[in-house]
């Protein structure tokens, strides 16, 4: 007999976020479970940007799927609600409405009971209070996949009291998870200290990439123009991660390095034109409109080099970064060479285990002697344990792992 399973994501394709490719992924490989039946709920998001070629068929041979229109507010609305103390200590975020309303109408379409399983995937925070609903009412396993910190999270800016009181739901929620999915080694290390009583339900399973998706650019050459190397960020620049230490880093190099490089920008962000003017880069950095997700990873394909650049974590709880960027697992699929620049962390094991360099942000004469030695001494030995690694990251590997847990 088919296990049923409500799986819930916030964001799913069409829709253009992170986690909409990540969390997409998982639902478009788990749906070929002959021994799971698949319920899916979802929003439907005013105000965000689609990408069509973001896995187009995947709710072919959903059993049910239950979307929600949210309708997101004014920006300056918005902002204002973020600042003001009453409406951040209520709530975890502004995305609770919306899943109190889903809630409400899950238990009129459903009996109690219905579900065997409820897989919640979080960002939004809230996503974990509509999962302990969820639970209850249906009597059901729970598990809560934290792609992101959440009472900890230096994103979140939450204040003593608001952090406080979602140390609180966080807590409650975590204790009362069946399973708890984590992305990173760190973050679940993080956790099992911070509550020791979850170690035991507590699991480790990373972003993947989709080979398939590699499959229209798995052909393409790098662009190795006699002239210069292509260095490339896919992606943009916001809050904490700034392209600073790149910059500086190129600035700082001799004519002669120099001028073999040219480091492309495909997405933009924050202060970006402000960095490159400040460096006086303004021939050698180019800044590409946003792509959708399939041309992203021409970009990536077609590099000589990807640049990872991740945000500081000073001034959080956090010893080392705990944070897995779902664009690092894209950079790995592709096989090119990736240089780091983050924090001790999550990215910086990942990609030293790769045996791929990876540097402070403000070291930068080491980013400079990395960036040369790519330029002069182009030479990534793709061997057979390096490949065994870069598969830990395949959907195909990862998946098996997800499908394990409704086994146990």
């Amino acid at each position: 007999m088919k296990k049923r399973v409500l799986f819930v994501s916030f964001y799913l394709p069409p829709f253009l976020t992170p986690q909409s490719i990540q969390i997409g992924r998982i639902l478009n490989y788990l749906k070929s479970n002959k021994f799971i039946e698949l319920h899916v709920v979802t929003a439907n998001l005013n105000n965000f940007s689609k990408d069509m070629s973001l896995y187009p068929d995947l709710f072919n041979g959903i059993n049910s799927i239950f979307v929600g229109n949210y309708f997101a507010d004014n920006i300056y609305i918005t902002l204002l609600k973020n600042r003001l103390f009453f409406w951040k200590y209520q709530k975890p975020d502004i995305y609770l409405d919306w899943h109190h309303n889903i809630f409400q109408q899950l238990i009129k379409k459903y009996p109690k009971n219905f579900f065997d399983f409820v897989i919640t995937f979080s960002y939004p925070l809230s996503t974990n209070l509509l999962g302990c609903w969820l639970k209850e009412y249906f009597n059901c396993q729970w598990f809560a996949h934290q792609s992101d910190p959440w009472a900890d999270n230096p994103y979140q800016h939450f204040n003593f009291y608001t952090y406080k009181y979602n140390t609180k739901l966080e807590k409650e929620c975590f204790s009362y998870a069946d399973k708890l999915i984590f992305v990173s080694e760190e973050m679940l290390k993080f956790y099992v200290n911070k509550y020791t009583n979850i170690i035991e339900k507590s699991y480790y399973i990373p972003h993947s990439y989709d080979t398939n998706c590699l499959k229209h650019v798995i052909n393409l050459d790098s662009v190795m123009s006699k002239n210069f190397k292509i260095f490339r960020y896919v992606g943009f620049f916001y809050g904490r991660r700034l392209p600073e230490p790149f910059l500086k880093s190129m600035s700082l190099l001799p004519k002669v390095v120099l001028n073999k490089i040219r480091f492309e920008i495909v997405g933009g962000g924050t202060k970006v034109s402000y960095y490159i003017r400040k460096y006086g880069l303004t021939n050698y950095v180019k800044i590409i409109k946003p792509v959708n997700y399939l041309d992203s990873l021409v970009y990536m394909k077609s590099s000589d080099v990807l640049v990872l650049i991740d945000g500081d974590i000073k001034n959080s709880n956090f010893a080392e970064s705990i944070f897995f960027p779902s664009k690092l697992v894209d950079y790995i699929g592709t096989a090119k060479p990736i240089l780091g620049i983050c924090p001790e962390g999550t990215s910086s094991k990942v990609l030293r285990d790769l045996h791929y360099p990876c540097h402070k942000l403000d070291e930068i004469d080491a980013i400079c002697h990395s960036i040369t030695n790519y330029v002069c001494n182009y030479n990534i030995i793709q061997n057979k344990i390096m490949h065994e690694r870069i598969s830990k990251y395949d959907i195909n590997y990862n998946i098996k792992k997800f499908e394990n847990l409704f086994d146990e």
